[in-house]
């Protein structure tokens, strides 16, 4: 287990919370996103009476999501939905087509949780990957929809991503490596600990040890180089960077 301390919404809720291993881009997307006070905002107001379904899909669109999604909760305590255009990779469209080339979706264990927006029906897995069905129905012969655009290849491997939930494979969809996932822990980190008033000789020893903070001369350290970077990486993520690790799914 992980723990990391969290800024949520506009930075005046915290708390420390024991996080699940994070090991999705769609885990660290959402890590990111919950940390920007924007969206934040968005949501507090998303939760008021009298928003209507068609408002409030509209509200969330430009963070990517296509439900609401309480920020105050980690990755793995809540379920995330990313639109279509957003993460090409993690969601499969399928349309109604004609029987000879396609076939009823039977899902079975596969299917986590379903809901309806004003744009069809939309599925979660338990490994992550999500179906989007415009028309809604599932009773009718599906084929995946794959758009021959500059992201073809994504949309291909969502598709082979649904053939192996099809087939029994419940395993998140992991397709970060070791290196990359300890870097985005360790901006994560960074940044909270930024946020939390510390500053860069503070998070260095927090995230490398005292010794690494108490190095050499500070101002030319390699190590406060990194800090550094790593804050204004955490920043830029938290700004919208985070559709760029949805992208590469």
């Amino acid at each position: 287990m992980t723990a990391l301390r969290h800024t949520l919404g506009d930075g005046a809720y915290r708390y420390d919370a024991p996080l699940k291993p994070i090991v999705t881009r769609s885990d660290f997307a959402w890590e990111f996103l919950r940390r920007n006070p924007g969206y934040g905002q968005v949501a507090r107001e998303s939760r008021g009476a009298g928003r209507s379904t068609q408002s409030v899909e509209e509200a969330l669109r430009p963070w990517g999501l296509q439900f609401l999604a309480d920020p105050t909760l980690p990755a793995g305590a809540v379920d995330v939905f990313w639109r279509p255009d957003v993460a090409p990779g993690l969601v499969v469209r399928l349309e109604q087509a004609q029987a000879e080339w396609a076939s009823r979706l039977r899902l079975g264990a596969n299917l986590a949780l379903q809901r309806r927006a004003s744009n069809g029906l939309h599925l979660l897995l338990p490994s992550g990957l999500q179906i989007h069905v415009p028309n809604g129905d599932l009773s009718t012969p599906l084929a995946a929809i794959l758009p021959i655009s500059g992201v073809f290849s994504v949309h291909l491997r969502s598709a082979h991503r649904l053939q192996r939930a099809l087939a029994g494979d419940h395993r998140p969809l992991d397709d970060l490596t070791g290196q990359q996932r300890k870097r985005l822990i360790q901006t994560l980190r960074a940044l909270d600990l930024a946020a939390d008033q510390r500053n860069y000789r503070e998070i260095a020893a927090a995230l490398f040890g005292q010794d690494a903070a108490e190095r050499g001369d500070w101002r030319t350290c390699s190590v406060r180089d990194t800090v550094i970077r790593l804050v204004r990486s955490g920043r830029a993520l938290v700004a919208g960077g985070y559709r760029r690790i949805l992208a590469g799914a």
